[in-house]
Order: C-alpha cells, then structure tokens, then sequence
C-alpha cells in the first residue's frame, strides 16, 4: 500500500508540474495574441501613432509635384492610408505576434500565460488591453511634454552660457539662441 501511495504522489506531483497545454505551444501562443491583440488593441496603437503618421504623410504629400495639392487632397489620402493599415495591420501581424511570444517565452512561460489570460482576471486584463494602451499613451504624450519644456530650458541656459563652447558658428549659436529664448 506504501508503494502505490509512493507512486501516486510521483503522479501527481509530474502532473502538478506539466504546464496544462504544454503540447502545442503554437497554439498556446495564437490563444494568448487572440486575447491581448484584437482589433480594439490595433486601433488603440493607431490612435496613438495617428498624429505622427499623419503629420509625416502630409509632409510627404506636400512635397514636389505633391505640393500643388489641396489640403482637402492630402487628407483624403491620409485617412485612406490610415483606414487601410487599421483594416489590414491586425491580420498581418497575427503569425508575427505568435513568433514572438514563442521567441521570447519558454514553452512553460507561455503555457502559464494562456493558463492566466484564460482565467476571469487574465481575460479582463486582456479585455481592458485597449483602454491601457490609449491612456499610455496620453501618460507618455504629458510626460514627453513636460520633459520637452524642461530640455527646452536647459538647452537655452547651455547657449546662454556656453553658447560659443557648443555651437562653433556664430549665425547658428544666433538662430538656436532665437530658437531657445531663455526665460
């Protein structure tokens, strides 16, 4: 009776210890990009990349023959672009996202992640995806802000005081000095 008592408890601690989907880590993997990254999570990233994508590709359509375009022009195009790459970036990167997480996490990793997400607080985590990335986002643009507004200050007091140390020519030290008021 010990020996099947001892087996038992070998059983139970090997099954204890096997992550649950350890078979098919691939799959494992879809499962947890199918919960993190659905098309709310796609569109939170665009929003937040948005004024950046749309500020280079109006650049870009204002130059050359470009240039003679109207401003309606160039938005027509611009939310055509974008409406594009939130319509096809989702189903382009899903085999992506699987790659990575089966690159970057043990086949144990991943299968306690999916254990996880699956449960009702790895799917409300997963749920809430989005919501975290656009607030990210507004936290990152405040902070980056700030900081800005702080670089700007100290890059106008270096030319106030070192200005000649920094920035060998004169009419540069005067355009950046213009540039960066010191207040």
């Amino acid at each position: 009776m010990r020996i099947v008592s001892l087996a038992a408890s070998a059983v139970l601690a090997l099954l204890v210890q096997v992550p649950p989907a350890a078979a098919d880590t691939r799959a494992d993997a879809r499962r947890i990009v199918e919960i993190l990254i659905n098309q709310n999570v796609v569109n939170a990233m665009i929003d937040a990349i948005e004024p950046l994508t749309r500020q280079a590709l109006q650049q870009n359509l204002s130059q050359g023959a470009n240039a003679q375009l109207t401003p309606g022009s160039r938005d027509v195009i611009t939310s055509i672009f974008l409406n594009e790459f939130r319509s096809r970036f989702l189903a382009a990167m899903v085999d992506e996202y699987v790659q990575l997480y089966m690159a970057e996490l043990s086949p144990d990793e991943i299968a306690a992640l999916r254990a996880f997400l699956e449960t009702p607080a790895g799917l409300s985590y997963g749920a809430k995806q989005a919501n975290l990335i656009r607030r990210g986002s507004q936290v990152g643009n405040r902070v980056g802000r700030d900081i800005g507004i702080q670089a700007a200050k100290i890059i106008a007091q270096r030319l106030a005081t070192d200005g000649p140390n920094l920035i060998a020519n004169p009419a540069d030290l005067e355009t950046l000095r213009r540039t960066f008021p010191q207040r």
